[in-house]
């Protein structure tokens, strides 16, 4: 699998069909950037930004962006958190070449999505929701961030949150 700079040390601008195929990205996905992360055991392994997910993140082996709640680059972390099969999640990878991955993520994060808004919960910690676009299928998926302190399981602060993103989706329309 050949996924490290070309000689004279210029970044390839496309990825090989090996590496795509070892991270079992489609065909019909447009690679948009990507770098080598540390893997756990120190190994070099590639890390991936299409057009619809991110393949070989911290997260898991294939990421959409609409999962993606928040992500930041401190070089050389790359950390992210999101949701993944319905659980939320964090993880960090170090890049040794982030080449043009970060700004990838970046874009793809920003562009998926439609609309955050800060909730009114009344005293207390808050919280905001957020309506990301799926790049899949164009469905709009909501998701809450509560603020820091406040506990998710709290079942008055959870029925608090539902109704103000039933009242902000009722005023939006979506």
């Amino acid at each position: 699998m050949r996924w490290l700079p070309t000689r004279g040390g210029r970044w390839p601008s496309h990825l090989d069909r090996a590496t795509r195929e070892a991270l079992g990205i489609p065909s019909r996905e447009r690679v948009l950037g990507w770098g080598i992360g540390r893997g756990i055991e120190g190994e070099r392994v590639p890390v991936v930004a299409t057009d619809q997910a991110l393949y070989g993140g911290p997260l898991a082996p294939r990421v959409r962006w609409d999962e993606i709640g928040r992500a930041t680059w401190e070089e050389p972390l790359l950390s992210l958190t999101g949701t993944v099969d319905g659980d939320p999640c964090s993880g960090s990878i170090e890049l040794v070449e982030p080449g043009l991955l970060t700004a990838a993520i970046r874009t793809q994060v920003t562009d998926s999505v439609v609309i955050a808004e800060r909730l009114d919960l009344g005293p207390g910690p808050g919280a905001q929701a957020i309506a990301r676009r799926a790049s899949q299928d164009g469905e709009i998926r909501w998701t809450i961030a509560f603020d820091p302190g406040a506990d998710p399981a709290d079942r008055d602060l959870r029925a608090r949150a539902d109704r103000a993103l039933a009242e902000l989706r009722a005023t939006l329309g979506i």
